[in-house]
């Protein structure tokens, strides 16, 4: 059978298996939709490499595994990013109770603030996270 058409064949056949996988992973579908093209896509430029011994299940579940692993993997640089570019009297509040998930007193008495002022900066902090994570990752998905 040609390339073309097992591919072909592989798409109509564990298409489905995969996006299931990839929505369970991601609890995204239409991010889960775009990583089984991209897992098709890496089938057919690296076909050659594919030997037979196992299922092509199998081997387009390990490509579907990477995929999802690259995802996260660029989706924790970008936060990070973004985390990085907050203020710094804005950053270490947040991290410490998000991140470390400390309480509000705690925070609050290690930065000598009222907690007042620390829902302030939390909630200022989430507004600028979410704009950098909307500009730097949602945009270009």
């Amino acid at each position: 059978m040609m390339k073309n058409e097992t591919i072909k064949n592989w798409i109509d056949q564990y298409s489905g298996q995969l996006l299931r996988r990839a929505v369970y992973l991601l609890s995204d579908k239409t991010e889960a939709e775009d990583i089984v093209q991209e897992v098709f896509i890496s089938a057919f430029s690296s076909y050659q490499s594919f030997n037979g011994k196992s299922e092509p299940l199998t081997w387009l579940m390990a490509i579907l595994k990477r995929k999802v692993a690259d995802f996260y993997r660029d989706f924790n640089k970008t936060l990070e990013d973004c985390l990085e570019e907050l203020p710094v009297r804005w950053k270490f509040p947040m991290k410490m109770y998000y991140l470390e998930e400390k309480k509000a007193s705690e925070v609050s008495q290690e930065f000598d603030i009222s907690t007042t002022n620390l829902w302030k900066i939390l909630q200022r902090s989430r507004m600028q996270l979410r704009e950098c994570l909307e500009f730097n990752w949602f945009a270009q998905s």
